[in-house]
């Protein structure tokens, strides 16, 4: 059998071709599948970057704290006056103010009151006791008077009418309802003396006089 050397060389170009073409043509498609697979993890590690940040997973303690939130911010909402309601606060600011003083004045009326019911109490009773004394004293003016007059006629009959017996117990009789009477101004004194002092005490205005 004769060898071609054509043909072995043929033979020989044939394989290397093919390894060099599938080195060639292999190189860029590895680049080219590396580069492909960097880019998409880039794309991911970006969107699941950018969705982390903006999507936000809500736990059970999120929506309690929410729905805490909710009513207190409805009750702020509701105290919270309209503009009607500034109008109606200062209208019963004014009705309050204007009861106080009614209050005030109607408590300064009674006290006044009480004031001229106590100092008319002490004015009469001063009054009254003055009146005993004035009245005991006529009482012994009078007796005074009489003593007076039983003791002319005694004399201006000589002993006759009345008789001595007679005009000594007149005598004694008035000079012992004159000593009551003198006692009872004495005692009446001192009962006046007290309700001036009383008077004067209480505000009484002219008590001593």
């Amino acid at each position: 059998m004769s060898l071609d050397p054509a043909g072995i060389a043929r033979r020989l170009c044939l394989p290397a071709l093919l390894v060099l073409a599938t080195g060639v043509f292999a190189q860029p498609l590895s680049d080219q599948s590396q580069s492909l697979g960097e880019v998409a993890r880039q794309h991911r590690a970006e969107r699941q970057q950018s969705g982390s940040s903006a999507r936000k997973i809500y736990t059970n303690e999120d929506l309690g704290a929410a729905a805490e939130a909710a009513p207190a911010k409805d009750a702020e909402d509701a105290e919270e006056p309209s503009p009607a309601e500034p109008a109606a606060s200062t209208t019963k600011a004014a009705e309050g103010s204007a009861n106080g003083k009614d209050e005030t004045a109607k408590k300064e009326a009674e006290l006044q009151k009480r004031t001229l019911e106590v100092n008319q109490r002490y004015t009469d009773k001063i009054l009254g006791i003055r009146a005993q004394i004035a009245t005991a004293k006529q009482e012994v003016e009078r007796l005074q008077h009489d003593q007076i007059e039983s003791t002319n006629q005694f004399r201006s009959t000589n002993g006759v009418s009345p008789s001595v017996y007679e005009y000594q117990e007149q005598q004694r009789q008035f000079q012992q309802q004159i000593e009551t009477q003198r006692n009872l101004i004495a005692t009446l004194g001192g009962q006046l003396e007290d309700a001036q002092e009383a008077a004067r005490h209480a505000g009484v205005a002219h008590a001593g006089e």
